[in-house]
């Protein structure tokens, strides 16, 4: 299955309405740092991410997109795995590039809806 980005942008009410569940997993929080928007007063973007996040296509579809929202001046970019049916190292590689890309320009990317395959994913990576 390719991976399909949709990319919406969203009031901050509109975001706190969706009520997303922040990837939060202690293991992972030394690399990607959680981030709670919902006090945000500005427009969020959101990212919500459908298919396979692996290497070989997916994982660098994300990548081009988020350097591309960067060029563009986006400093939030919000990742929303809920509908990610497989994912890979390299697609876990790729949005750890991505988050110290954002950062190191002074943004925040937090990941939300992590499904429990990804969970999982980041939990036997830690351990390698």
């Amino acid at each position: 299955m390719p991976m399909h980005i949709r990319e919406r942008k969203l009031t901050p009410d509109e975001y706190r309405r969706e009520q997303f569940q922040l990837f939060a997993e202690p293991v992972f929080m030394s690399v990607l740092k959680a981030e709670d928007l919902s006090t945000q007063t500005t427009p969020i973007l959101v990212l919500d991410l459908d298919g396979t996040l692996v290497g070989g296509g997916g994982a660098e579809e994300v990548r081009d997109r988020i350097d591309h929202l960067l060029n563009d001046g986006e400093r939030t970019i919000v990742i929303n795995l809920q509908a990610i049916v497989r994912v890979d190292s390299a697609g876990l590689g790729a949005l750890v590039q991505s988050y110290t890309r954002v950062t190191k320009r002074g943004g925040t990317m937090p990941l939300v809806n992590a499904p429990s395959h990804f969970r999982q994913l980041v939990r036997s990576m830690m351990f390698l």
